[in-house]
Parts: C-alpha cells; structure tokens; sequence
C-alpha cells in the first residue's frame, strides 16, 4: 500500500517520521513534498512498482532522500537515531533499491542491541521518499535544551545536514533564550528568527521537539519532527549558599547509612540529642551544606555547652563506647567467613555500621574553635595548628608511616594485612591491594628513608610545639584546647573504624547475601538499605536499578531526606559546583551529562567495536550508527567531532553514559590503555597518572 500526499487514519502504518512530517503540514510549516511506502507493501509487484514510479513523478525533481518510518522511530521514549539507514541523492532508477535496503537495515545488529537495551518489541518499517533538497545551510533544533528547558538549542553545518547529524562534522551552535529579545543576539539570520518563532509554536502543541531543518535557496523547510527524549526535569532546590564539604567515591548502600543516620531520631536514640540537618544535598559523593545549617549547629552546640558544663566530656565518653562497638563488631564480622549468613547478621551488623556512622555526622569542632580564639582573644589558627599533634595513633596516621617502612624492606605482606580495608572502602570495588600495587605506589615516592626520617623528625618537632603552646595557655582555654584535641582524633579514629566495618560488612554479609541470590556485590551496593533487605529475603529489584550508577542525590530538609537518581543528579551537581579547570584537559561539548574514571578504547572500525572492553571508555573520530553495540558497553563516550543534536549524542542520553563531543583530536590525545577521567558536568577530559 502507498500513502501519498493525504493523511491517513493509520498512524502505525506511516511510521514515526512520517507521522511527524504530517503533523509540521498540519502546523503550516513547509516540508519538501513527499510519500510514505508502508510496511506490507510487495516491492516485487509489478503494480505497486508502477505506482512507486508515478508517485516519484509527482514529486516533480531527479534525486530523492529514501529515509525509514519504523513504527516504534521517533516515539516519546525512544528515538532510534541513527539506528535505521537513510539514502541521499538517489535517484529514480535506485529508489526501488534503497526501499529495500531500508526495510533490511530493520534486521541489522545496531537496532537489535538497542531494542534489547531498553527490552523493545518488533515493529514495522514504512519509508518516507521525499525531494532531494540541496541547502546553503541545514541543522537541528532542540526547541528546549535537555539541561535547560529555558533555551533552545540550534546546531547547523554549511551544506547538507548528513554531516550533522552522523557526527563527522562538529557545527556552529547557537543557543536563544526563550521569551529574552535582549538575549538573543545570537539571532542574527532571517531563518534563525523563523526558527525560533517555530519553536514556540511546536513545543506548545508538541511538547519539548528535536527539528531537523535546511534552508534552500533562502527558503525555510522543516524535514523531521520529534519528541525529544531523555530530557531531564532538574531537582527544585531552596535558594541557599551552600559549602563542599567532602567528597568520596559513592555508592548508594553507605549513602542511604548516612540517610539514616541524619533522622533525630536515630541520633537522640545513641546520643540523646540531635544535630538540625535542616539544608544539606549528597549528590555523587560530594557533602554539601549551607551557611545557614552551620550557624544552627553552632546554636546548638552553644546551647548543649552552657546547659551542661561537662557535656563535652560526656559527648567524648559515648563517641569512645561507641567507637568500641565498632571495633567489636569488627571483629565479629572477620571471624564470620566459615558460618552460615542470613538476614539476621544482616540486621545485627547494619544497625552496628548505623551507629559507627554516627560521630562522622556530629562535629562540633568549629564551636571549640570559636571558644577557644575568644578565651585567648586571639586567632586561633596557628596555635590549633601546633596543638593539633596527638600521642594516640590511628590507622589512617601510622599508615604513612608503615608504608614507608614496608617500601624501604620492599616487604608488603604484614602492610597488606593491616590495611586490607583502607583501599576504597566506601566504593564498589572490595579487594585489599596487592603487593604488585604496593611496589607500583612505592615506585613513586622518592628517596624512602629520606622521607621516613623528615616524617619521624616532624612528629617531634610537633610534639614539643604542643607541650609550649599548652603551657601558655590560661586554665580554661587549656581545657577546651583538650576536648579540640580530643575530638579532631575521635574524627578520624570513629571514622576509620566505620569505614573498617563497613569493609568488612560488605566483603563478608552483603557479598554472601548477593551471591545467594544469583547477584554481584556491586548489585547489593546500588540498592539502600531497604531495597536490600527485601531483595536479599525475597529476591526483588527496585526498576530504575540502572540509573544508580549514573547519579545519585540526597537531599535533606527540616530532618527529612528524599533521594533522585539518574542524570538529572549531574544537572544539580552543575549548579551546586563552579566550573573549574586545570592544565592537559581536553574540552568539548557535553553531549549527556555525568562522570566515569576508566581505560580508554580507541574505536576506529566494526572490529574494533565488536571487540570492545565492557566499562571502558570508547573514543572515536565520530560515533557512526554501527558502533552502538559497543556504546552500551562504555562507562563514557569522547569523540572528536560532533554536537549535541546528533544521533550518537542522542544515544548517548537514552542510554545515559556521559558524552563529550566536538573535542577535535581526542583520538590524537588519548591512547589505548590510558586511564582518563571523563567530566561531562564541566565538559573536560583528562589524562591521570
């Protein structure tokens, strides 16, 4: 059957694009003419070859774009960009030819790889044979940024729009602000004003649309329409300045702890009061916190001190029982390799890293501070700095020292054994570092004994600037310089300890639970803490499963949190973070938003794209169709040409793996086997050691 000119009441048998362009006539926008062959037509029937003739006939020209109207091309949810073939400047003779060469790339690996990403059923393949327009100047629209709902996006090339969209060419990209004439210096050509006319006009009856465009002999026309996927609704926040505290590797297991620790009435059940957590965001690892939390937790510390003249003391007692906990638990979970695990060690040992958690959380460090400068009517700083030296020692301050001494032997086996835990324990990754690691870190430090006798030197030298400084101190400020010193060690001393259990928790009870459960540890950790329990007891998996690992926020409030996955966590990592920038980075355009730290793969061919390594990073010259296979498997994507219109971007953002596009040599910069960390929230990418 062959739908020509007209409309027809069968949408499913015209195929998305089709369907698109009927839907741009229909807003009164000019589409060079066309017709729509339909899935079930017999291309071997001498009739219907007669009547594909006469149609292109009408169309009134010598070459033809041949280009696929799958049934499930161009929906809401999925684009198929790039995925289905597409022919140019055919001409009459070769029609016929490129219907069928349409209708077979419906069968090809790319489309199967990615109906089966987004488990997608079979659908038919109509073709849409339009005139064959030659423009000055072609690109695509998005009518709304997927970052920035308030700007439209323009991307064009000179000449045909082929480039463009294939990613072989970077374009110019114009960005309009919406509703802003003093904005929009920008729009400087006739057709751009008459695009971003078209654009109000498209997203009120259409919603947020990918427009693909070329002007022709200073003549507008619209060549596809559709809805634009993967776009990301951004997380509301209260308008606050707010500080970075830390950052760490993530995982959502210990980020849903540190949740959970943050409710009153987990901290008034260890400690018999609570912090006021009233405006904090965790988003990818990185603590953030206003200025206006902070002078809460002041008031409150201030006020717990006047009313109790020995809560400090008391406050240290309960921190050191509970430190004590830890390390019995500790101990427990290392013996637990031969028993049988259950839910119950589950819910013993959770409860254990919980209240760990929970002097990480309550520092009232500052407050001393504070205290101390007014009690000595002075700065604090310099004199905090020499007492800050402690005789107690914890793991995280003798091992330098131990490592040094381990390098200088060239013996690692007993560093190994006291520091198996410290190697990334809040991370994916479980495994203690090897000896090979060992020697490789020892290769980096120069001169070891050296450095060991400068280390043992600075430690007396600071010891003896503390028995001065504390002997000018009056009586009270001496007492308080005390308690400084003392929780600056529990600090680190509550926190190694937590990060020591939860090592364990997680290589002993979480990875066993997993595993009974046909899953890997990684699995475990992308789940919070409820969404564990249940899947380890009754085998159920949260659906959005696949967005942990592409962001993750917390977002505390007045006591309460709610916590967002997915990308649009990297559009709030964007505004909480300034841009920064450093020497030896690579920038390009960010084409999806989010960050990865892996190998890189140069993808250069189809062989080289069969061949590629699960998790690392693919770095091609550009990201043709056939290279979507090896796409899914990427932890992030780099390519030197392109722009946030073409289809391997549009991929990229369906799939959700950081993109940066449009960098000019990265296939120069990087070779096989670097490790790069990918920044697609600044758009940089750099080479670490």
């Amino acid at each position: 059957m062959i739908i020509y000119e007209e409309e027809p009441s069968d949408k499913l048998a015209l195929g998305g694009k089709a369907a698109g362009l009927y839907r741009l006539r229909r807003h009164g926008f000019p589409v060079p003419d066309f017709f729509v062959v339909s899935d079930d037509t017999d291309l071997n029937s001498e009739e219907i070859l007669k009547k594909i003739d006469e149609s292109c006939d009408g169309l009134g020209c010598e070459e033809f774009a041949v280009r696929s109207s799958a049934a499930n091309e161009d929906g809401k949810d999925r684009s198929f960009a790039g995925q289905y073939d597409t022919f140019l400047h055919v001409k009459k003779s070769e029609v016929i030819n490129a219907l069928k060469k349409v209708f077979e790339s419906a069968k090809s690996a790319r489309i199967n790889s990615y109906k089966e990403h987004f488990n997608l059923g079979e659908g038919g393949v109509s073709a849409v044979v339009q005139r064959q327009i030659s423009p000055e100047v072609s690109g695509v629209m998005f009518t709304s940024s997927p970052y920035d709902s308030e700007k439209i996006i323009v991307e064009e090339v000179d000449g045909e729009c082929k480039n463009l969209v294939d990613g072989s060419k970077t374009p110019r990209t114009i960005t309009i602000a919406k509703n802003s004439a003093a904005q929009n210096s920008a729009v400087s050509a006739d057709y751009l004003a008459e695009l971003a006319k078209a654009a109000a006009i498209i997203e009120s009856a259409e919603g947020a649309s990918d427009v693909e465009w070329a002007v022709e002999k200073g003549k507008l026309y619209f060549l596809q329409l559709r809805p634009l996927t993967a776009m990301e609704e951004p997380i509301i926040l209260k308008e606050a300045k707010r500080n970075l505290y830390v950052y760490r590797n993530f995982a959502v297991f210990p980020h849903s702890v540190q949740a959970k620790a943050s409710l009153p009435e987990e901290q008034r059940k260890v400690y018999g009061f609570n912090l006021p957590i009233f405006d904090g965001v965790l988003v990818n690892g990185r603590e953030f916190y206003s200025e206006e939390n902070d002078v809460l937790c002041g008031d409150l510390w201030k006020r717990l001190d006047e009313e109790n003249p020995k809560f400090f003391e008391n406050f240290i007692s309960a921190i050191e029982k509970n430190v004590k906990r830890a390390q019995k638990a500790v101990g427990e979970l290392e013996k637990s390799t031969k028993r049988e695990i259950g839910i119950a060690d589950y819910d013993f040992f959770l409860n254990e890293y919980l209240r760990s958690y929970l002097p990480l959380m309550m520092r009232p460090d500052d407050y001393l501070t504070e205290k101390f400068a007014k009690q000595i009517s002075c700065s604090a700083d310099e004199i905090i700095t020499d007492l800050s030296y402690s005789g107690r020692r914890t793991f995280y301050g003798d091992e330098k020292t131990d490592f040094l001494k381990a390098a200088i032997k060239g013996e690692f086996g007993g560093y190994i054994k006291k520091y198996e835990w410290v190697k990334n324990p809040l991370g994916y990754g479980f495994a203690e570092p090897t000896e090979t690691e060992c020697f490789e870190r020892a290769g980096k430090l120069r001169d070891y004994r050296e450095s060991l006798k400068i280390y043992r030197r600075n430690a007396a030298k600071l010891k003896e600037n503390k028995r001065k400084a504390y002997a000018k101190l009056p009586k009270e400020a001496k007492k308080t310089a005390k308690l400084i010193e003392k929780f600056v060690f529990l600090r680190t001393y509550a926190t190694e300890n937590s990060d020591r259990l939860f090592f364990y928790f997680k290589k002993r009870i979480l990875k066993r639970l997993a595993e009974e459960r046909g899953a890997s540890l990684d699995v475990a950790l992308s789940l919070d803490t409820d969404e564990a329990r249940e899947f380890f007891k009754n085998g159920n998996l949260p659906l959005d499963l696949s967005d942990r690992r592409k962001g993750e926020a917390i977002v505390f409030e007045n006591g309460e949190y709610r916590t967002y996955y997915g990308v649009k966590c990297c559009l709030l990592l964007k505004k909480l973070m300034p841009e920064t920038s450093s020497d030896g980075e690579l920038k390009g355009m960010v084409a999806c938003m989010g960050e990865a730290t892996a190998r890189v793969t140069i993808v250069r061919n189809a062989d080289d794209a069969r061949n590629f390594p699960s998790g690392n990073i693919l770095v091609a010259t550009m990201t043709v169709p056939e290279l979507t296979p090896a796409m899914e498997r990427a932890s992030g994507i780099i390519t030197d040409e392109g722009g946030v219109t073409c289809h391997a971007a549009i991929i990229a953002r369906e799939y959700g793996i950081p993109c940066l596009v449009g960098t000019g040599n990265a296939t120069s910069v990087f070779s096989n086997g670097d490790n790069v960390f990918l920044d697609c929230i600044n758009g940089r990418a750099k080479k670490l050691d």
